[in-house]
């Protein structure tokens, strides 16, 4: 595509250079003032075409060759312009990751804090059963924040996450948080 769009552009100016050297030589050999304005015949100068046509064979091909580098550096600019926006999309989406796993680790330790904390009194108050209820809901968060990081890293939350509808999601997340954090909620 690109070598197509090139073609378009240098071709028709290369073919106006050599169409120019093609009406010096035709003006040498029909004396165009003579045929449309009757000036007086002159000879044929063959030293005058030929500098003539050197001399535009040389602007054409240096024209050309300006157009091309301009191309090509164009070319270059927009290459580098989209690498700096991958680089700059990859860089925004770790930052994003990142957020997103501090974020989630953050809440995930500060509730096994918390509730090692109530263990703790439970524990001191002999409430042993409590106390193992709450053992148990802080290994089960644990365990689930393990996996949530292996798959938020290996890049499988949302690939394999199976798609379902707004409200079977909100079910989910609401008995997920009935299960790990104790509290009855409802629709």
């Amino acid at each position: 595509m690109a070598a197509a769009t090139e073609r378009r552009i240098w071709l028709p100016v290369a073919g106006t250079f050599v169409l120019l050297c093609l009406l010096v030589w035709l003006d040498e050999i029909v004396d165009f003032p003579h045929l449309l304005l009757g000036a007086p015949r002159t000879p044929i100068n063959w030293r005058e075409a030929i500098t003539e046509t050197a001399l535009i064979a040389s602007t054409g091909l240096f024209t050309v060759s300006r157009l091309i580098h301009s191309i090509t550096e164009r070319k270059r600019a927009e290459e580098q312009a989209l690498e700096q926006q991958r680089t700059l999309a990859a860089f925004e989406e770790r930052e994003r990751l990142g957020r997103e796993l501090h974020d989630g680790l953050g809440q995930v330790l500060d509730y096994v804090n918390v509730q090692a904390q109530t263990v703790e009194t439970m524990l001191a108050a002999g409430q042993i059963e409590p106390a193992r209820a709450n053992l148990r809901r802080i290994v089960q968060t644990a365990q689930e924040a393990h996996a949530d990081i292996r798959n938020f890293i290996l890049g499988l939350r949302a690939e394999d996450a199976p798609r379902q509808d707004f409200w079977e999601a909100l079910r989910d997340c609401l008995h997920q948080f009935h299960t790990t954090y104790g509290i009855e909620t409802g629709l």
